[in-house]
């Protein structure tokens, strides 16, 4: 098994870091190099969540063939949290067979977020800006969108075969059923295959209690567990317990409801479903796995640290032939579930 490393680089030009110095300039309130490392970190961050939720099955197919330079997504392929992310973002797009190109992405021709329309969740576009000859035009029904990289930094509109660069998201590694994972064929192994709950329909509390019953009776796994939840997954399940209302009666004759709930927990024989909700989680789909069995492996957590060096060594240095400092951050682990049989993924909900 291979960590998967992503690496985050920023320029920074010498006049914006002398201008805010925060120990230079009484006016500045904080260093540009604090501001453009948190702003670098959240980025990274974001892109490390895609990658484990997603990683090599896309961020959201298009529903039809694109108008000018906007696409409208099949919503249960994406997420509102995804798309609202990449706005100037660079991406690249495959076509539905997730391996020949369908636009090119290179140095002098790609295509960059511009804006997105998420009023309808369920037909939400995206619309780009094209720099150079990117094939846009060509994008149709059933097109899968990368982020720009992820499947190499120099693809042609005509390449197959194009090699994947991004972690084994949690998605790929619960829907499989054939093919090789980490050196694993799990077509021969059907202890590697995780449970496949598909067609759902409307999301509901007994869902979840199906894709527990799946993953009790052929992981054997008691305790608990976590369900990774689309936002509007989740609002189904707390207004089904909107009626559990507790009222606060003090001294007095006032009172007081309370209704929601911060923390949704569903329980299904030796099984303690712990329900999160996650922005990066697509509409149309679900994920079910123990919480011990869930791991990240690798040598790095996110860090701008140089590599082999302590955390305090920072990774930035002058751009030898231009007036930048350039910084960089980087991680390094692979997210596997260690007991496919005990993991289930829902698809197929609607609402």
């Amino acid at each position: 098994m291979y960590a998967n490393t992503t690496v985050l680089i920023d320029n920074l030009q010498y006049q914006i870091l002398d201008r805010a110095n925060s120990t230079g300039s009484k006016q500045a309130v904080l260093s540009a190099m604090s501001y453009t490392g948190m702003q670098m970190a959240i980025n990274a961050r974001n892109v490390l969540e895609m990658e484990i939720l997603h990683g090599r099955d896309g961020l959201g197919a298009s529903a039809g063939a694109i108008a000018t330079l906007t696409v409208t997504f099949d919503g249960a392929t994406t997420a509102v949290g995804i798309l609202s992310s990449l706005i100037g973002a660079r991406v690249q797009w495959m076509q539905s067979n997730l391996t020949s190109a369908r636009t090119v992405n290179d140095s002098s021709n790609y295509l960059t977020v511009s804006a997105v329309n998420v009023a309808d969740p369920a037909s939400p576009t995206l619309t780009m800006v094209a720099t150079g000859t990117t094939n846009v035009a060509a994008i149709t029904t059933g097109d899968v969108m990368y982020i720009a990289g992820s499947r190499g930094i120099a693809v042609a509109s005509s390449d197959t075969n194009v090699p994947q660069y991004e972690q084994l998201g949690m998605s790929l590694q619960l829907r499989a059923t054939t093919g090789t994972q980490f050196g694993i064929d799990k077509a021969a192994y059907v202890g590697w295959v995780a449970n496949q709950q598909s067609t759902i329909g409307a999301f509901s509390p007994s869902v979840l209690m199906q894709a527990a019953a799946k993953s009790m009776a052929r992981g054997g796994l008691l305790g608990e567990y976590i369900a990774l939840l689309s936002v509007d997954q989740w609002s189904v399940l707390n207004s089904a317990l909107a009626t559990n209302e507790v009222y606060n009666n003090p001294a007095g004759f006032s009172m007081s409801k309370k209704t929601g709930t911060d923390e949704i927990t569903v329980y299904h024989g030796g099984i303690k479903i712990e329900c999160v909700p996650h922005p990066f989680q697509k509409r149309g789909q679900f994920f079910l796995f123990p919480k011990e069995s869930g791991h990240r492996i690798g040598s790095t957590d996110l860090t701008f640290a140089i590599p082999g060096r302590p955390d305090g060594d920072e990774y930035y240095y002058p751009l030898p032939g231009y007036a930048v400092m350039q910084r960089q951050c980087r991680a390094d682990f692979q997210w596997v579930l260690l007991t496919p049989p005990s993991g289930t993924i829902g698809t197929g909900v609607t609402f």
